[in-house]
């Protein structure tokens, strides 16, 4: 029986240290594990961080595409508008300076006829009684 105390002692120191290096394997564990999930959390956490900035940076980046655009679009209204308005300005604008011009010639050519013929000797008028008869 003392052999069999004995073995069953020594199956139990041998258990006991098996039980210690067990629980020191799960604590070393229980460590790395705590380790672990804190990286995973910081790099979440960094990702996230990263991810919204990327975020804030397409929304940025597409609010000053958005905001080119925009003005080209203006740009371009602006041309469609002043352009048409411009050409009917500059046609009318010529328009009434040749208009004008033909009208300064006419008035010069009727000037002209006018004094040639105050210039020319008129007929002489034929008497009163050749008058009265035709």
């Amino acid at each position: 029986m003392e052999t069999q105390i004995a073995r069953q002692a020594t199956a139990l120191v041998e258990l006991n240290q098996q039980v210690g290096q067990v629980m020191g394997k799960t604590r070393t564990l229980g460590t790395l594990l705590d380790q672990t999930t804190e990286r995973m959390a910081t790099a979440l956490q960094t990702h996230g961080q990263a991810l919204r900035a990327s975020i804030e940076l397409t929304e940025g980046q597409a609010r000053d595409d958005l905001r080119q655009a925009r003005l080209r679009l203006r740009k371009a209204l602006l041309l469609v508008v002043v352009t048409p308005i411009a050409v009917t300005v500059t046609t009318c604008a010529l328009i009434a300076v040749a208009a004008w011009s033909w009208a300064q010639m006419q008035i010069s050519a009727v000037r002209a006829a006018h004094a040639q013929e105050q210039i020319r000797p008129s007929p002489p008028s034929p008497p009163p009684s050749v008058r009265r008869s035709r």
